[in-house]
């Protein structure tokens, strides 16, 4: 089977994202990922309005999330996702700035792609 593509934020996990949002400054960099119609893309914008207690901060132009697992407070099971904008997805958003299909966000196989399952 041929390496997958993985994307630079698919080893993230929802702690490093929460993390991230709770504790830096408001005004700080936030990206969002969107992974609608199998092309997978990230908006660089910033962050505020952190309300501590319903857990929630809203990206500007885009809207609310959850600071505790990234989803988006109106779709939570829908394409979009915030991430934590490290140095590899920030280069990686500079060099796709219209994003680029066939790049998985998932770490690890599919259960129907792994070997001798059935």
């Amino acid at each position: 089977m041929p390496d997958r593509k993985l994307s630079p934020c698919a080893r993230q996990t929802e702690a490093e994202i929460e993390d991230y949002y709770r504790n830096q400054p408001e005004g700080s960099a936030a990206v969002v990922r969107r992974t609608h119609g199998g092309v997978l893309t990230y908006q660089i914008t910033a962050f505020g309005l952190r309300r501590m207690r319903t857990g929630r901060i809203n990206v500007e132009g885009v809207g609310d999330f959850y600071m505790k697992s990234g989803k988006n407070c109106w779709e939570p099971t829908g394409q979009t996702r915030l991430v934590v904008p490290t140095e590899e997805v920030l280069a990686w958003a500079a060099e796709n700035p219209r994003g680029q299909m066939g790049v998985s966000i998932y770490a690890d196989e599919p259960f129907w792609r792994k070997p001798g399952s059935t």
